[in-house]
């Protein structure tokens, strides 16, 4: 993997000088390289020196987590006590290993900091990460921070009786680098490429996770679904299984914003069950209309999970389950589940990467396009359109099942 080079400057970073507000350089700096990309066929490859930092035994993915059912709650103060200290576990990783740095941490801590009103900190908070100039893991993730101090500052300048206006001017500049460095990442993203925010998805490979009983939230059952690699001989040459997808809103994996499922039986598309879905109001911020376009007001109408559940049930049935690096689409379903209590995630889901992988060892990369280009030449992959993916999942599915 190649980072991308390239060079940004932060910009002037004002400090108080008596009623005035002026500009100061010694925060200026360049930053040559962006190391967030990580191998799409193996979410557990990533840049080199990168780590999940911990606190406790928790990973910092978690501690997101629990700030985010925090806010759920209405428990802003305490969220954002929370997100400081995984904010302070991350700086203090990333001065010994700076390729750990995560923006997604600080953009947390700025959203609580700007509902709570704590301008002053926010500013603070802001100056302190970007003077780090640690490498810089999302384009997006970095213009947002821009973004976020220019409106604190005008907002300051306002209270103090200064002139707004060269603030008002950096947002809109930020506003719209961030724009483009979306745009970019789409199509850098059509191409494969993976972005490191949370951390989440990296470590995903190695997370237990566990099936929950029905109708009660976050009450664990006896039973465990962990998605296995690849099936055995017999379960890869059923006669019927099911190949999904899922489409987020945002990096929570309960965001789900559509779902496909597409059954096939005898190695053909038999039927297929396709869905937008209205995430949760607490993660239904769409930060990934970039990535396949679907927008707040494209799911207004949408169904929430909870009314999906009895259909889907249905039409996988005891079916196998494949998707396309199952470590995500597995997680998206549990997460589903142990928000609304309800237990539909199938016992028996596979890796289409690490079946592919097994299977032709020799293709250049697993990606989704790569190998339904090689298994199915003439099929037509609209990538990220969600019941596109499942089908091309589910032709990997079939010929592997030639070739085993």
């Amino acid at each position: 993997m190649h980072p991308l080079q390239r060079e940004e400057h932060f910009g002037s970073t004002p400090v108080a000088n008596g009623t005035e507000l002026v500009p100061r350089t010694d925060l200026e700096t360049t930053v040559v390289s962006r190391m967030g990309r990580v191998d799409p066929d193996d979410p557990s490859r990533v840049p080199d020196g990168w780590y999940m930092p911990t606190l406790d035994g928790r990973c910092l993915w978690e501690i997101s987590e629990e700030v985010t059912e925090l806010k759920k709650k209405g428990e802003h103060e305490k969220a954002l006590d929370t997100a400081l200290l995984a904010l302070e576990v991350l700086e203090e990783a990333c001065k010994t290993t700076p390729n750990c740095a995560m923006e997604h941490y600080v953009i947390q801590v700025a959203i609580l900091q700007t509902k709570l009103g704590r301008n002053d900190e926010l500013v603070e908070t802001l100056d302190r990460w970007l003077g780090h100039s640690w490498p810089v893991q999302r384009d997006d993730y970095h213009y947002n921070l821009l973004k976020r101090r220019a409106k604190a500052m005008a907002k300051k300048q306002r209270q103090t009786g200064g002139d707004p206006g060269p603030f008002e001017e950096q947002w809109k500049v930020y506003r719209a680098k961030e724009r483009e460095a979306e745009e970019r990442m789409k199509s850098e993203r059509r191409l494969g490429a993976v972005f490191i925010a949370s951390g989440a998805s990296q470590v995903g490979i190695q997370w237990e996770i566990r099936t929950y009983t029905k109708g009660i939230p976050g009450t664990r059952s006896s039973k465990r679904s962990v998605w296995r690699d690849t099936p055995t001989n017999a379960e890869l040459n059923e006669l019927e299984f099911v190949a999904v997808d899922f489409e987020t809103a945002n990096e929570d994996r309960r965001s789900a914003c559509q779902i496909a499922l597409v059954k096939f039986i005898g190695g053909a598309p038999h039927a297929q069950l396709v869905s937008y879905i209205k995430p949760p109001t607490e993660c239904n911020e769409f930060t990934f209309t970039y990535i396949h376009g679907i927008k707040p007001r494209t799911v207004r109408q949408a169904p929430t999970w909870d009314a999906l559940t009895e259909e889907i049930g249905k039409f996988v049935g005891d079916a196998p389950v494949y998707a396309h690096n199952a470590a995500f689409d597995h997680t998206v379903w549990q997460k589903l589940d142990e928000h609304y209590g309800t237990d539909t995630c199938p016992e028996r889901f596979f890796c289409t990467v690490k079946l592919a992988q097994k299977l032709w060892p020799n293709l250049k990369n697993h990606k989704l396009p790569t190998v339904v280009k090689h298994v199915k030449p003439g099929y037509r992959l609209k990538h990220h359109e969600a019941s596109s993916d499942a089908k091309a999942c589910g032709w990997i599915v079939a010929n592997a099942a030639k070739a085993s």
